[in-house]
């Protein structure tokens, strides 16, 4: 596993690190039951999966490819979080 963990390219753990804090920050809104952050962390955790899945999982996922220099899925998402 530690072989694995290591072969992962740094942007990536980046990314998997950010999602993770902003799970718990969700988390933690959510037990206090303030929407408004819930409804923050959820964005910006959607922000990290579509980031990921942008620069690692294009192959993968056929509706990321490219259409005139964008991307299918949240254009607008990915502008806003100026991912």
């Amino acid at each position: 596993m530690d072989d694995f963990l290591t072969s992962l390219p740094a942007e990536y753990l980046r990314i998997d690190r950010e999602y993770k804090l902003l799970a718990e920050d969700m988390i933690g809104a959510s037990k206090k039951r303030d929407t408004e952050a819930v409804n923050s962390s959820f964005y910006r955790l959607n922000g990290t999966c579509i980031e990921c899945h942008l620069k690692f999982a294009d192959e993968r996922f056929p509706g990321f490819k490219q259409k005139e220099g964008k991307r299918y899925i949240m254009s607008f998402m990915i502008e806003l979080l100026n991912i």
